[in-house]
């Protein structure tokens, strides 16, 4: 017997194998856009996050400067 040959699976977890192979190909242009979707959301917000972060950070140095004049 040789080493590398497959094993016999049912028909029952062929027809699976090929029907999961039918789902992920018409299901991944909408995972690739959620995911991108996703990252996008994302990035946006944590530019906001950021921005405002900076912007705070900016308000109470100006004020601690004031105090210690």
């Amino acid at each position: 017997m040789s080493y590398f040959m497959e094993e016999q699976q049912s028909p029952n977890a062929t027809w699976l194998k090929y029907a999961w192979n039918i789902l992920f190909a018409l299901l991944y242009p909408f995972l690739v856009t959620f995911s991108l979707l996703f990252t996008g959301i994302l990035w946006l917000f944590s530019g906001f996050s950021r921005a405002l972060f900076k912007l705070l950070n900016s308000f109470s140095s100006q004020e601690s400067e004031k105090i210690s004049e």
